[in-house]
């Protein structure tokens, strides 16, 4: 895909169908433009371009209730045009106060070469048609900012500008302080480190004036920016703006050390004995009072000796009151699907998933939804291993492409601190962490990451997590749902995708915690792993674009429907066949039904 054109919309009923006309008019059948929309849109602007997207598929609608201000909207849509694949982003503004027509030649620029393309208002053959206090302060705003910071763009403050795939991700990955329209004079800053140029454009009936908190804000951001890159902008080492944590509100403390954890219950699934990390598990999900569930296979035992657990094999799990225990396929990882619906039967209060190769360490204890962690900057694709360690190491379901790109790395350790309300989190394990067979086949060693503390992923940023050392609560229930028309090595990596993706409807985004586990990875045939991977090493980023552009529902009561949703676009898409339809439409049913049975608990 060539160019995605970003545009964020907010009540524009009355300009949308005029922006959108002119706009693809300048446009190839290979680009996009991707309208970002979220709740302060309260018209019919989202009806108008849903409309017309479903007649012209260069049109993306982008919905984004998680949007907090201006900047998320714009980041989300940076997001969603980079997953889906566009060589070049534009933004320009949505109530046409850019022109559609001048979009050639920023093009024509890209053509050349250049990572960064800015609109100027302030050149030979530029413009600007409104008020005169406007025009000063975005005029003198520049002249400030290039005397104090050393750049030299001509103009420091507009928002119409192209951006190549490497310095849009640069962006994403050093983030931005601003939560106004300062930001884009702290892109532009960044942009100095890469190839750039300036083309004339003319910005036409802005708004009357500029709120003083907005001007204050930027002064501030502006000073910020003095002291962190005097003298450091011609040399390529300016350091990264940063963007705050955002908290959400936290109504429930962190879980105290040892405490018991009576409501929950802990799922895997074997077709082994009882193993020593099975049995290290149980003590420690015995000292905090929970239960645990392990489900069974075609292969395995017949009985399962392990005190405080509850073994249900192969022949008991055909008498459950489930759809899926008839629909499931047998030998498939997805018959721990069959484990949830026990655990939600039982009432559990939060579900613990792992596997029989997954020892507790020291470190393990009972989680809460509320968790402590530092926010890492947006992106498309984040490595959150690198958060816990320097080397070269990846989960299971990064596109190999992202392995070398020091963005998708990138993590500041200074970052404060904050309460984020996540119903699902990932643990890592040491000893053998879960990666994919590229990694072991020419990497493989026992492994350590370092203690550091845990880390939330913004909605829009992606990561794969596995169902090794996984936590999961009630409002995220319908997620879990494992596929079963995909290979062993995917099932939990595409799961993930829809999952998160389900995720950020709800407002919320993703945890990963220092290892809280070690793993003693069962017996494997490594170039039957590397085959089994190959539909993720070749398909996850399509999976992600198309995910990324699927119009979804926000709120709690929209869950089981977002689910659905995004199977029926994978399947459409051809990712998975339509037998995987009746099974997912099956489990909603099955999580619906065992809900609503009274609270009991597992032995």
């Amino acid at each position: 895909m060539r160019l995605g054109v970003v545009t964020p919309l907010a009540n524009e009923e009355h300009s949308v169908t005029e922006l959108l006309d002119r706009t693809l008019a300048q446009l190839s059948a290979d680009d996009r433009v991707f309208c970002v929309l979220d709740r302060v849109s309260k018209d019919r602007t989202r009806d108008l371009v849903s409309e017309r997207a479903g007649c012209d598929p260069r049109v993306v609608l982008v919905w984004a209730p998680e949007n907090r201000c201006v900047v998320d909207a714009y980041f989300r849509g940076y997001r969603t045009a980079l997953a889906a694949g566009c060589r070049w982003v534009l933004e320009m503004d949505g109530g046409l106060s850019h022109q559609p027509e001048e979009i050639p030649q920023f093009i024509r620029a890209m053509e050349q070469g250049y990572d960064y393309v800015g609109g100027c208002r302030f050149m030979p053959a530029g413009g600007y048609s409104g008020p005169w206090s406007r025009y000063l302060i975005s005029r003198g705003g520049g002249v400030l900012s290039n005397l104090l910071l050393g750049t030299h763009m001509r103009d420091m403050t507009g928002g119409f500008e192209c951006f190549s795939r490497r310095a849009l991700e640069a962006v994403l990955a050093r983030g931005v302080r601003s939560r106004a329209h300062f930001f884009q004079t702290e892109i532009k800053v960044l942009m100095h480190q890469f190839t750039w140029t300036e083309v004339p454009i003319h910005y036409r009936n802005p708004s009357k004036s500029v709120g003083t908190a907005s001007l204050k804000e930027a002064f501030r951001n502006l000073w910020e920016l003095v002291r962190e890159n005097r003298g450091t902008v011609t040399s390529g080492s300016a350091a990264p703006p940063r963007v705050p944590a955002r908290p959400r509100a936290a109504t429930v403390p962190p879980p105290v050390p040892g405490a018991s954890a009576p409501g929950l219950v802990a799922v895997l699934t074997t077709i082994q004995p009882p193993t020593a990390c099975v049995e290290k598990l149980g003590a420690s999900l015995a000292a905090a009072g929970a239960g645990l569930i392990v489900i069974g296979d075609k292969k395995g035992p017949t009985q399962f000796e392990q005190a405080g657990a509850e073994f249900v094999p192969l022949a008991r799990q055909h008498e459950l009151p489930f759809q899926l225990a008839r629909l499931l396929p047998t030998g498939h990882y997805a018959r721990k699907n069959l484990g949830y619906l026990l655990a939600l039967r039982r009432g559990a209060a939060c579900i613990y998933e792992t596997d029989d190769d997954n020892a507790p360490n020291e470190h393990w204890q009972p989680r809460g939804v509320v968790a402590r962690a530092q926010a890492v900057a947006p992106r498309v694709w984040m490595n959150a291993y690198r958060a816990f360690t320097t080397e070269n190491i990846w989960p299971r379901g990064l596109p190999l492409d992202r392995v070398a790109d020091p963005a998708s790395g990138a993590h500041d350790p200074a970052t404060p601190l904050a309460d984020y309300h996540c119903p699902i989190q990932q643990g890592l394990a040491d000893g053998a962490p879960d990666v994919d067979a590229v990694w072991r086949l020419v990497l493989d060693r026992p492994f350590e990451f370092r203690r550091g503390p845990s880390v939330w992923l913004p909605p829009g940023t992606w990561c794969p997590f596995n169902s090794q050392t996984t936590w999961w609560w009630p409002e995220a229930y319908p997620l879990l749902y494992l596929p079963s028309y995909c290979s062993f090595r995917m099932t939990d990596i595409w799961r993930s995708f829809v999952a998160q993706r389900c995720l950020w409807e709800l407002g919320h985004g993703l945890v990963f915690h220092a290892a809280e586990a070690t793993q003693d990875r069962n017996p494997h045939n490594l170039m039957r792993d590397f085959k089994d991977e190959i539909p993720g090493y070749t398909q996850n980023d399509a999976i992600v674009a198309r995910l990324s552009n699927l119009s979804l529902t926000a709120g709690r009561g929209a869950v089981a429907d977002n689910l659905v949703r995004c199977y029926e676009a994978l399947t459409a898409t051809g990712i998975f066949p339509r037998d995987e339809l009746p099974l997912v439409r099956g489990w909603v049913e099955d999580v619906q039904a065992a809900s609503a049975v009274p609270m009991t608990r597992a032995a």
